[in-house]
């Protein structure tokens, strides 16, 4: 946050902010999470009333799937079916 601050008022000339972060962190630390939790799914759920609902891909949801932490089981079949790259020993574990 100090960061940010800091870039936002050398971009408006308003003046240098002490890079020194550690009455910002105790301050933040006194303060209760409860509030801050409520005062972020505000802004989220005014955010969302507040922008423009989009017909993208016909209405249907967009759903994002990350592949490169599925594992196999190592079986004759998952190797014939998903070889092994040419540089890989035969000891190495199927992954």
């Amino acid at each position: 946050m100090v960061r940010q601050l800091q870039a936002l008022f050398e971009l408006h000339g308003v003046g240098a902010i002490s890079p020194d972060d550690g009455a910002y962190c105790r301050a933040r630390q006194r303060l209760p999470a409860d509030p801050l939790v409520q005062a972020l799914s505000a802004t989220a759920r005014a955010s969302d009333q507040a922008a423009p609902r989009l017909s993208f891909l016909q209405g249907r949801p967009v759903k994002v799937v990350d592949g490169s932490a599925v594992t196999l089981p190592d079986t004759a079949q998952n190797q014939q079916a998903y070889p092994q790259v040419p540089p890989s020993k035969k000891a190495v574990v199927f992954r």
